[in-house]
């Protein structure tokens, strides 16, 4: 605790402000000031009605071996299978040439 005595009744840090704040914002040994602990506790309580949960909420804690396996997606095979060789390759354009000429 950071204690600045200043001839009236001293300064303490505020952690939640990050400044100086005369000692009497404090209550007994806290390291927020009483305005900070409001703000904090206002942000935390204050949910839209809308909002709430009708249903308590539970944390789901999920490991490696317990998630869902992403959907496999099926392998679409070609109609032809692709040449594979270049002797292939050339048989098949010639192919395509005869049957282009007739």
């Amino acid at each position: 605790m950071l204690y600045i005595p200043d001839g009236q009744g001293g300064l303490r840090f505020c952690q939640q402000c990050t400044k100086l704040e005369p000692v009497s914002a404090f209550d007994e040994e806290k390291r927020s000031c009483r305005a900070s602990l409001l703000r904090r506790k206002e942000r935390r309580t204050a949910v839209p009605e809308e909002q709430q949960p009708t249903m308590p909420r539970r944390r789901l804690v999920t490991t490696p071996w317990q998630q869902p396996a992403a959907p496999q997606q099926p392998v679409v095979q070609p109609a032809v299978q692709p040449p594979v060789t270049l002797t292939e390759v050339i048989r098949l354009l010639l192919e395509l040439d005869r049957l282009a000429r007739a």
